[in-house]
């Protein structure tokens, strides 16, 4: 005698509809509901139900998504302190600073040359612009790491991607 579920003994796709799924895993509609639109699973548009894998996800989780997602993190932080610790990634705020006792410095010299008060005044401005050109570089910098990790794909040098 055959066994009442041996392979192949469905014919056709399962479907669930959320009072069925709920009844099948012994919980809630509303929790089953709930679970359904936080995974973002919506029913087929025809029948109105689920199908057993989108069930199947709203109750336990998308481990494989979660796993991936992980591994991903921890590449991403591995490759950071590893530009680090190469000497890739200098610290903003001590840039800063030290740029700011440059241009102080550099204002003073200005200060005391026997250039024209226009010439000063130019220089000075010129010398104003450093703190945009630092935020251009770190806004630049950002993007290049969101595209370069979008297409999965480390930045080479000057920003260019490596074959």
């Amino acid at each position: 005698m055959p066994s009442p579920i041996s392979p192949g003994n469905v014919k056709e796709l399962l479907r669930w509809s959320v009072e069925a799924s709920a009844r099948e895993f012994g919980v809630s509609k509303d929790w089953i509901k709930k679970r359904l639109i936080e995974v973002n699973e919506n029913p087929d548009a025809k029948d109105k139900a689920y199908s057993t894998a989108q069930i199947v996800k709203a109750v336990f989780g998308d481990i494989y998504g979660e796993r991936l997602r992980e591994t991903k993190e921890k590449a991403d932080n591995w490759a950071l302190k590893n530009a680090q610790l190469r000497g890739e990634l200098l610290d903003r705020n001590s840039i800063l600073r030290g740029m700011e006792h440059i241009v102080a410095a550099t204002a003073r010299l200005i200060d005391a040359s026997s250039l024209s008060k226009t010439e000063k005044t130019d220089l000075r401005n010129t010398l104003a612009t450093w703190p945009v050109v630092v935020r251009g570089v770190a806004e630049k910098q950002s993007h290049e790491i969101a595209v370069g990790s979008k297409n999965g794909k480390e930045g080479g040098e000057n920003g260019e991607e490596e074959d």
